[in-house]
């Protein structure tokens, strides 16, 4: 990749073992990278103690899956070469920290803090995300503008404006991002012309038209092409592509007046997939569409509010039987759960979810499950447990892509990459019910081990570093100031500039959250916290937590 698209893999946590997952990050600021211009650069770590192998376990029995491949800790030249640079983050612009508040003042985003576990007044998250699905996750209820076409025929499509996700991305402070593309049902074989027509008002933004899907027949490397825009600008546009693809519309509008809605006739070279949408389309019609499908169409996609899922039609005949409105329920509750913890709760405008979808699509068999900025990506091999309720309901793999979804660039530094995205698969797998990730495998011994050991242990940003133990610290924020600590964080976070230095962000804006002086706390996990930060912090007149936070147990599900 380019400088500024520079591939880092981190480490997956899978439900019964752990396999490299590459994240990769491009400037906020640059345009879309060509597929000629980036490179297949990736950095391979060594697994934890406890990895056996690259890839992530598959619940269901191998169907031709390529064997998981034992990584012994060597490198190929190119990446023994990579390994030896220094990691960049994206080359966005970075700004100043956010003002801080005279001595003695509390932060407004604190409403009550009255104890070591109570920040603010919030709901826990696992009952902000059951409100949020109450109040409209479903296609018939919905909580604020969302773009899902209306179709009085399969080609005829109505389309309201949406924000763009370059937006979306601002706004929500994070790294990655949900998509502007709407998704229209409809799939374009290659070489084949395509007659699009626009019934536009004069002032309504010009559309572009998408051919491919982010993420489908995609890699781990950063090579895959995007998808080919075409301007409909004109009231009737032609259009042809050499590779074709699922169809899209993308019709922004950011800030001013409402754009008025479109609509849009596509020509018959256009084919209808199998198709879903949650809470339109009746179970026994989504059975019969795949049984249907005409023989050039290849893949069949699922739609609700807050996700596009799109696979080859060989893996969703495949699992036919998995009811398609239980399954996208499923996926709108693991987002509305990382949307909760986000402290996306809709009470200021700053605050509410995204009107955009997440892209899941169905990649190349024998590449890590991996997340882009526009999409998450599944390997062919695996997409089963995509595609299967129980299977999600136990796929710490699928929580944590989606969780890099909702990462905040201002708290993110490399050694937390594949760290704080567990931030979100930890409230997932409270919400299910299940016994924390972090009561396995020995991590608390190691939390322990690692703090008892100041005097010889590495630091917190070791390049060896166990990423669980990591994890602890986080968690141990959680347990020491309750469910409304992340909430609060990422709510101030939204309303901050960019951080330039995202330790020192955490170590300040933590303090601030929680009302307590954690200067102490990040020191014991070995956390470099400088003068300037120590100052500031001092700034805020806060006292130090009655209770030690890091002598609290990660391993007990609370």
């Amino acid at each position: 990749m380019t400088s500024q698209a520079l591939a880092q893999a981190g480490r997956g946590m899978g439900h019964a073992g752990h396999g490299v997952v590459e994240v990769q990050r491009r400037s906020n600021a640059a345009p879309r990278l060509r597929p000629e211009d980036e490179a297949p650069h990736q950095i391979l770590r060594s697994g934890r103690r406890d990895c056996s192998s690259w890839r992530w376990p598959s619940p269901f029995p191998a169907r031709e899956r390529l064997v998981d491949r034992p990584y012994d800790g060597s490198r190929g030249p190119a990446e023994e070469a990579l390994r030896n640079r220094s990691h960049r983050r994206p080359s966005q612009v970075w700004r100043a920290r956010p003002t801080l508040p005279k001595p003695g003042e509390r932060s407004p985003v604190i409403t009550r803090t009255t104890s070591l576990r109570t920040v603010g007044v919030f709901p826990a998250v696992g009952l902000l995300a059951a409100g949020l699905l109450a109040s409209g996750c479903s296609a018939e209820r919905i909580p604020q503008q969302v773009p899902s076409p209306s179709q009085s025929s399969a080609r005829v499509i109505t389309l309201a404006a949406t924000p763009s996700s370059a937006a979306e991305q601002k706004r929500l402070a994070t790294e990655f991002h949900p998509d502007d593309a709407q998704p229209t049902g409809l799939y374009l074989p290659p070489h084949t012309l395509l007659t699009v027509t626009s019934d536009r008002p004069g002032n309504a933004p010009i559309p572009e038209l998408l051919v491919g899907t982010y993420g489908l027949d995609g890699t781990d490397s950063g090579t895959e092409a995007e998808p080919r825009t075409h301007k409909l600008q004109d009231a009737t546009t032609e259009v042809t592509d050499g590779t074709g693809g699922m169809l899209y519309v993308r019709y922004t509008k950011d800030g001013g007046d409402p754009a008025p809605e479109i609509t849009l006739h596509f020509g018959a070279s256009a084919h209808s997939v199998p198709y879903h949408v949650l809470g339109r389309t009746p179970a026994a019609q989504w059975k019969s569409q795949l049984d249907q499908a005409a023989k050039d169409v290849p893949v069949a996609q699922l739609v609700a509010d807050h996700v596009v899922l799109t696979v080859h039609l060989d893996s969703a005949r495949r699992n036919r039987t998995q009811n398609p409105d239980d399954l996208l329920r499923r996926y709108e509750h693991i987002l509305a759960t990382e949307d909760a913890i986000s402290g996306l709760d809709g009470r200021d405008p700053r605050d509410r979810r995204s009107p955009l979808r997440y892209f899941v699509s169905e990649g190349k068999a024998g590449i890590n499950p991996n997340a882009y900025y526009d999409r998450v990506c599944y390997p062919s091999d695996l997409i089963d447990e995509a595609l299967n309720v129980d299977a999600l309901n136990e796929s710490w793999g699928m929580w944590h892509e989606l969780g890099h979804m909702h990462q905040q660039s201002s708290w993110m530094w490399d050694a937390v990459t594949e760290v704080t995205v567990n931030v979100y698969s930890l409230a997932v797998q409270r919400d299910a019910g299940q016994p924390t990730r972090l009561g396995k495998d020995g991590t608390p011994d190691a939390v322990r081990t690692y703090l008892d050991g100041s005097a010889t242990r590495p630091a917190y940003d070791a390049k060896d570093g166990d990423p669980f133990v990591r994890l602890a610290m986080f968690e141990q924020l959680r347990l020491a100031f309750g469910d409304g600590f992340y909430p609060e964080l990422h709510k101030l976070t939204r309303r901050a500039e960019t951080a330039t230095d995202p330790e020192q962000y955490l170590v300040l804006n933590a303090s601030r959250v929680s009302g307590h002086d954690l200067i102490s706390f990040f020191s014991a996990w070995g956390v470099p916290v400088t003068a300037q930060t120590r100052a500031e912090v001092a700034a805020l007149g806060l006292h130090a937590p009655d209770e030690d936070p890091s002598a609290l147990d990660v391993g007990k599900t609370s």
